[in-house]
């Protein structure tokens, strides 16, 4: 459903909706919304949302609020977006959570490698099971991380905002791997099952 004048919509768009003028949807795409003008979803992103104007969703799931950052210097310039991410750990290693309950994807999308995120992460993760002793199902924490992330390089801390009863080392942050994918990485304690979900705020700026 397209209102406007010169969006573009390409090959395998569907079930998605444009509000504005000169809106671009890749292709490969499915059950998205932009409203505004001159933003763009990436191919191959799903369940997405962009309001404003020179917004980019990379992500599926994402909500995007384009700023129309430096006069219309481009898309993606500078923006904010808010991505949900999910998981469950077992053991204390370090587990990148899922993009938007993906089956399999954990790489939060970046659209240039000299592009600069701001962040702030809400995090819960609640005990499921597990045969660790200490403890018991039900308890649980709620954490926030936040820093800056620049190539592979971040300065971030995480603070714990409320906890209840054994959630020693539970923790989460920002992490890298490869050459330049970023994700959200969770730890939890040896023998216990925990389900984790995390809201990422993201605050993107190229220049």
């Amino acid at each position: 459903n397209v209102q406007g004048s010169k969006n573009v919509t390409e090959t395998g768009t569907n079930n998605t909706y444009i509000m504005g003028e000169s809106n671009t949807v890749k292709g490969l795409s499915r059950n998205n919304i932009i409203v505004g003008s001159q933003n763009q979803i990436a191919n191959g992103v799903n369940n997405s949302s962009v309001f404003g104007n020179y917004g980019f969703a990379q992500r599926d799931g994402e909500v995007v609020f384009g700023g129309g950052a430096f006069n219309g210097g481009g898309i993606g310039k500078g923006q904010s977006s808010i991505i949900s991410l999910s998981g469950t750990t077992t053991d204390a290693t370090v587990t990148n959570l899922k993009v938007n309950d993906s089956s399999t994807n954990t790489i939060i999308a970046r659209a240039s490698t000299t592009s600069f995120q701001g962040f702030e992460g809400y995090l819960i993760g609640v005990r499921t099971g597990g045969s660790h002793g200490t403890g018991a199902a039900n308890d649980r924490v709620f954490a926030k991380f936040s820093g800056i992330a620049y190539l592979k390089a971040v300065d971030q801390t995480t603070t714990t905002v409320g906890k209840s009863g054994t959630v020693t080392g539970w923790t989460g942050e920002v992490a890298f791997s490869g050459t330049n994918d970023m994700h959200v990485a969770v730890t939890g304690h040896a023998n216990m099952n925990i389900s984790w979900s995390c809201t990422l705020h993201l605050y993107e700026m190229t220049v």
